[in-house]
């Protein structure tokens, strides 16, 4: 197996490259500045351009959409000390999204399992405990149970989004890059 052709599909083209930016701008204004935020959760459509990145450009194109998006972000618009827990999360998020949203012909439970796993891990579990390693007056089990809703809430609105836009772009055959 050609690792080049697993995590970039193979793709590594000036077409690729614009694409990459072009997600990881999109990555960035949906998810610092058209997003609903508070301490403890955000809410956001930023998901969605790491989400087509992995689709088009496999698991490394989305974990660099992720984890690109997430550090410039930071950086741009800063919302508190830069933390690389949360970069990491954004890019592991992206590589879980790449794993399985490559696949051809589509299938939902390939949309359903790295929701799941984004939404109870990397969400629910890695940026609660981000969250708590920065407020240490809060407990990890209270944190949880505060982001508990909104993951469900997430995953039920990822999932549909997700879907859609997988089955629309395989039928205009967007991924011919």
């Amino acid at each position: 197996m050609d690792i080049k052709k697993t995590f970039l599909k193979g793709r590594l083209t000036p077409k690729s490259l614009s694409l990459l930016a072009l997600m990881v701008a999109l990555n960035i204004v949906l998810g610092r500045l058209l997003s609903i935020s508070t301490p403890i959760t955000r809410i956001s459509f930023s998901f969605l351009p790491v989400a087509l990145g992995a689709m088009i450009l496999g698991p490394l194109g989305g974990a660099l959409v992720g984890g690109l998006g997430d550090l410039l972000g930071a950086l741009i618009f800063p919302t508190g000390p830069y933390f690389p827990g949360y970069t990491f999360t954004a890019a592991l998020s992206g590589a879980v999204f790449g794993l399985f949203l490559i696949r051809t012909p589509y299938r939902f439970r390939f949309t359903l399992i790295p929701v799941a796993f984004n939404q109870i891990f990397c969400s629910l579990l890695m940026n609660s405990l981000w969250i708590c390693l920065l407020t240490p007056q809060k407990s990890f089990g209270v944190i949880v149970l505060s982001r508990a809703v909104q993951c469900v809430l997430m995953a039920a609105v990822q999932l549909v989004t997700l879907h859609f836009t997988a089955v629309g772009l395989r039928r205009v055959k967007a991924f011919s890059l």
